[in-house]
């Protein structure tokens, strides 16, 4: 349940898979349920201009957003998302798929949910 990160912007979930790099690495997180902790972390996205690295906290429903040394900082969609497990950073924007077939999208400054798009369905769109 530990997030790592080369500085290359190379991104995996098993220390040990980035070993071989020549790149800094920052492991951070543990198991659990509250402020900081993961549950199933299953996506991660780092923001290009701050370096935050957005994490994905499948079973804890909710996005934990680390320094890039690994502190923790803030979380995003508590009590507002379901089974989080991808997102994509654009500007101030956080799109975070959900587990129900919804795409959240989520402002930086403001730390909350600006938009939902779409639901579960079999119909386009």
């Amino acid at each position: 349940h530990r997030i790592c990160r080369a500085l290359a912007s190379t991104c995996a979930r098993k220390c040990a898979t980035l070993r071989h790099l020549q790149y800094p690495i920052v492991a951070t997180g543990k198991k659990g349920r509250t402020h900081g902790e993961l549950d199933l972390p299953c996506g991660v996205a780092i923001h290009g201009d701050t370096h935050q690295i957005f994490v994905a906290n499948y079973s804890n429903d909710r996005i934990e957003i680390f320094s890039e040394t690994g502190e923790h900082l803030y979380q995003l969609g508590v009590g507002q998302l379901s089974r989080p497990y991808g997102m994509a950073i654009h500007g101030d924007s956080v799109f975070i798929s959900c587990w129900d077939d919804t795409v959240s999208k989520f402002s930086m400054t403001k730390l909350c949910r600006v938009r939902r798009i779409g639901a579960k369905g079999s119909d386009n769109g």
